[in-house]
This record gives structure tokens, sequence and C-alpha cells, in this order.
């Protein structure tokens, strides 16, 4: 657990200080709220073909198109994780509605305990992969978490200034660790899944 808490930890300050700064005109950046949901979906042959994922996602506006935030959540992989991330955002127009490109890199921790690997899913068919590849179920394992990468496009479409939709479709890469007790067989499963998000903006 050392290093999700040191990056969480990492994050805080970075956000704290972000937030106190202000702009050549003395004038502080505008603060947003973002709470998002969605679904992870990969083909149907996975034993969670769409696991549940969402986030709430504290930001500073640091330009009129650029925002730094920092996100934490909830996950329905095959376990459970708490995902803590750094989320970059950049407007292409600063109208009432705008594409936006963004980018999330972060840290999922494990809050499952324990869980059971059964290789014969494969779980994404190619699309994941399992290393070393098992040829039978085999645990119990220990979830240990691991790194989440997810470049994203969307769009914005502000109610008023204060309120606003948010719609995004992205690539989510994690990479989750597994070890055991009872051998030296840990693993390592990579999943690459279509992110698809709808949310709301608080400014």
């Amino acid at each position: 657990m050392k290093q999700p808490t040191l990056f969480l930890i990492v994050l805080l300050i970075a956000g704290t200080y972000t937030q106190g700064q202000e702009n050549p005109k003395n004038q502080k950046y505008l603060y947003h709220n973002i709470t998002e949901m969605g679904f992870l979906a990969g083909p149907i042959s996975n034993t969670r073909p769409a696991p549940f994922t969402i986030l709430n996602i504290n930001g500073i506006q640091v330009h009129p198109s650029f925002a730094v935030g920092t996100g934490i959540g909830i996950e329905f992989i095959e376990e459970t994780y708490m995902p803590v991330l750094l989320d970059l955002r950049y407007d292409l127009r600063t109208k009432k509605v705008s594409p936006f490109i963004g980018f999330q890199a972060g840290y999922n921790i494990a809050l499952s305990k324990e869980t059971t690997i059964y290789p014969n899913y494969l779980y994404d068919f190619g699309l994941s992969s399992i290393i070393p590849n098992p040829n039978y179920p085999y645990g119990p394992y220990h979830p240990r978490g691991g790194i989440l990468l997810n470049p994203f496009i969307g769009f914005k479409n502000m109610f008023n200034e204060n309120l606003g939709f948010i719609f995004s479709v992205g690539y989510r890469f994690q990479r989750m660790k597994y070890t055991t007790e009872y051998s030296n067989n840990n693993l390592q499963i990579e999943y690459h899944r279509l992110a698809i998000k709808f949310g709301f903006i608080l400014n």
C-alpha cells in the first residue's frame, strides 16, 4: 500500500498548491467539480463485460482552455478498486458547447482482499493478457491494484455559468497485480477497455 498511498499524498498536495495560486490579474482560478460515471466496455465473453465506474474530480481552470484536477472513485472490474488519479482537460473552444480532449493517469487501489483467477475466460480474449498465463483456476490471490492510463475525447454543454453536462469516450489501460502466499506464481493482468462516461460539471 505504500506506493498508492504516496501517490495519493502527492496528488492532494499538488491540488492544494494549484488551488492557492493566482493569475497575473490577481484573480483566483476557477474551481470546478466533475462527477462522471459510466462503463469500461469489453467483449461480452468477459466475466464482467461492462464494469461500472464512477469518479469525482476536483479541478482548477489554470487557463481558459486548460484544467488540472485530482480524482477519486470506485470501480467494479473483477474485484472492487478505488482509482486515484490526475485529470487533465483541454477545451478546443471556449463556448457554451465545446469538444475537449483529456488524459487521466493514476493508481487503482484494490479494496477486495481475495479473488480466484479463471484463465479459461482470458478476460478479454486477446484484448487483455495474464502474465504468466496459468491453464487452470488458481487462487486464492490477493489483488494489489495497479496503474491506469486513460486518454479520452468528449464534449461539454454548459447550461449556465455554474452547471454543465459532460460526455466522453476513451481508451482505458490498466495493469493489475496479484500475489499469493502459496507459491511464487504472482500474476499480472492487463486490461484494455473502452471507457464510456457521462456526468455533470459544477463551477
